[in-house]
This record gives C-alpha cells, structure tokens and sequence, in this order.
C-alpha cells in the first residue's frame, strides 16, 4: 500500500458529512398513453400471423382497432399508475432447442 499512497490524498471523516440530498427525476414520469398511440401500434399487428398466448387472432384486433384503443388507453395508464401487471400479460411461451437446430430457429423466427 505504500506505493499508492503518492496517487491518493486522505481527506478528513467530516468533509462529506453534509452532501446535499439529490431526488433525480424519474425515468417513468413522462410515460404517457394515447389513443393514438395504441391505434398506431395496433395498424402495425400483422393480420397473417398465428394468435398468440391469449389465442386471439391478429386479424380480430386489427378489425376493432378503432373500438378497443379506448378501453385500452384506460387499461394500460390504470395498470401504470397502480404499479400493477396483469398475471397474464406475464406469460412466454419458451421452446427448448437443441444444438443443431438452426431450421428450427429459422422457422421460429418466421413465425
């Protein structure tokens, strides 16, 4: 340790003591949904594409866009606010694969 003392000073015990406390600003405080952004997001769901985890069809959701952005934009600031995700928007479908199995991946990723 005598070899580093040169490159570092000792400071007192005292001169941090009185740090100013700091709140930095949220990264989540300006999260805002609109109706125009859930119909944005919405246009761009490929209707060719299987249902997913909640086996609603693609197509279904891009024939109501314009019904279900509403509900939605309430769903998702609700959700926001309260800190609170719904149980089944947790929900992966994993698939194991194997060494080997890049025509699998492929059509995974296809899909």
């Amino acid at each position: 340790m005598i070899f580093l003392e040169h490159i570092y000073t000792r400071e007192p015990d005292d001169v941090f003591a009185e740090l100013p406390t700091q709140n930095p600003p949220s990264p989540f405080e300006e999260v805002t949904f609109s109706d125009e952004d859930i119909l944005e997001r919405l246009s761009k769901i490929n209707i060719y594409k299987s249902p997913g985890p909640d086996s609603l069809h693609p197509r279904i959701l891009h024939e109501v866009t314009h019904v279900i952005a509403t509900p939605l934009c309430i769903i998702f600031e609700a959700s926001y606010h309260l800190g609170v995700i719904q149980s089944d928007w947790k929900i992966a479908e994993i698939t194991n694969l194997q060494e080997g199995e890049q025509g699998r991946v492929k059509q995974l990723q296809a899909s």
